[in-house]
């Protein structure tokens, strides 16, 4: 039987999916919307978004917009590149809504470890969506243990 589907493919045979868009889009959004801030004002908005444990009774959103801020266009062309291959496998086996409670929980348990680990990690402010991005991985290596990864320019 084939897989067919009406989506966008691209190398691994799996459409770009639903939540995975949106969540590329939200990401890409944030930072350009800091690019075009001046960098007082984009410190303001980070310092604003991010997650430090001991800001969390102060800033209770923060657990989930960390997971948007990336300062760096590296840190998002990382974290979205990993979104963008191991994200749609996973959104089409479970479905969209069991993938974005799942990336959302990967994300706020990367906040709760941080709060757990508050007496090495202190008062640093925490941004990026690489707790949520990790989660993806450990479940793509979970349900496709033997598939390979080919990692180029290294």
């Amino acid at each position: 039987m084939t897989y067919q589907t009406n989506g966008f493919r691209f190398g691994h045979g799996f459409p770009i999916t639903l939540w995975v868009k949106r969540l590329l889009l939200a990401n890409v959004a944030f930072w350009l919307g800091l690019t075009v801030l001046g960098d007082s004002q984009a410190y303001t908005v980070v310092k604003w978004l991010s997650f430090a444990a001991t800001d969390v009774l102060r800033k209770p959103w923060s657990p989930l917009s960390y997971m948007f801020v990336h300062l760096s266009f590296g840190h998002l062309f990382t974290n979205m590149v990993a979104r963008f291959f191991f994200g749609p496998p996973l959104e089409s086996r479970w479905g969209s809504r069991f993938f974005i409670k799942y990336y959302l929980i990967t994300g706020l348990s990367g906040a709760f470890f941080s709060v757990l680990l508050y007496s090495w990690v202190g008062a640093i402010p925490m941004i990026g969506a690489s707790g949520a991005i990790f989660g993806l991985l450990v479940a793509f290596a979970m349900n496709w243990p033997d598939s390979k990864i080919y990692l180029y320019f290294l």
